[in-house]
């Protein structure tokens, strides 16, 4: 078994706190159970541990998404970093 990296990509304006980036995990994760199942190698969002948060901002997408993966694993929590006026938002799924 292995593991994928997820990535979402939302607007600041749409969720502007953490507390609303929580809501729309909370969210994302029962509809991805819905779609691909209970399965813990569903190779989703589903099979992250919850959601943590950066407290840096980045200039540079690529840079954020090398943090973003480079800070996470499988089996581990989903990481949420600012990018202009985008939160990027991702991790390491089982499948």
């Amino acid at each position: 078994m292995g593991a994928t990296n997820i990535e979402y990509r939302l607007p600041v304006k749409k969720y502007p706190t953490e507390e609303s980036i929580r809501e729309w995990y909370k969210n994302e994760v029962q509809s991805c159970l819905y779609e691909c199942g209970h399965d813990p190698y569903n190779g989703t969002l589903s099979t992250t541990r919850g959601i943590k948060f950066c407290s840096q901002t980045f200039t540079d997408e690529g840079a954020a998404w090398d943090y973003l993966l480079e800070n996470t694993e499988k089996w581990s929590n989903a990481l949420a970093v600012k990018f202009g006026d985008f939160w990027l938002i991702g991790g390491w799924a089982a499948e």
